[in-house]
């Protein structure tokens, strides 16, 4: 896809070292032909300062869509007392659908419970347990997953999601409410349930952890 257009002054960007998906917020504040002038990037008051001809990847949401790319720092440039990041604007941009709907193949733990009403608590003084299962794709608005457990469509639950590579020591845990849309008999194992299920609570925080690793996978997808 064409890079024209596609930036503007004051736009945000995450930007994160090419092949890592830890991402710092940054904004376009200066444009030229062929450069993009950010304010340094953050995450939470730490900076990222990349050095000259490293290379970075770029994740941004405009529209129904999400575009990332990859490019390369050109250096600082000082304005004004503070100091702007220097990026070679892309070559090229790839696009994927709509950040709530597109969902990423993927295999990963999860535990649910079920969504108790004040009523039922009250008449049930035990605890809800959580139950494991395993998702077989992930996006920004929901989960498919499978499990023995028998739920009905339209069950509320209650999700913790664990993200990461099997070689990560510590799997970030995305915390979720959710509903059961779509039930359907596993295809591969008798007695167990494929499940379609959309967020109904999730904070932009835990969603934007889901977007980066969806971006990720797809990226390694890519190279």
């Amino acid at each position: 896809m064409s890079k024209k257009h596609y930036f503007y002054i004051n736009q945000n960007l995450q930007i994160a070292v090419a092949g890592d998906d830890f991402f710092y917020k940054t904004i376009i504040h200066d444009l030229s032909e062929n450069i993009i002038y950010v304010t340094v990037p953050t995450f939470k008051g730490s900076p990222f300062m990349p050095q000259k001809g490293e290379m970075v990847d770029g994740i941004f949401f405009e529209g129904s869509a999400m575009f990332f790319f990859t490019t390369a720092v050109l250096g600082l440039r000082a304005e004004n007392g503070f100091y702007l990041l220097m990026l070679q604007k892309p070559l090229s941009l790839t696009r994927k659908q709509r950040r709530n709907y597109y969902r990423h193949p993927a295999v990963l733990d999860i535990e649910f419970q079920l969504v108790i009403d004040a009523k039922d608590k009250e008449n049930n003084s035990l605890p809800v347990p959580w139950c494991k299962a395993k998702t077989l794709d992930i996006g920004g608005g929901g989960i498919k997953f499978t499990c023995d457990t028998r739920l009905d469509r339209g069950t509320a639950l209650k999700l913790k999601i664990f993200i990461g590579e099997k070689s990560d020591k510590e799997p970030v845990i995305v915390t979720a409410g959710g509903k059961v849309v779509r039930v359907v008999p596993s295809p591969v194992k008798a007695g167990s349930y494929n499940y379609g299920l959309s967020f109904t609570a999730i904070e932009e925080k835990q969603r934007d952890r889901i977007i980066n690793y969806i971006f990720n996978l797809s990226r390694k997808r890519i190279l």
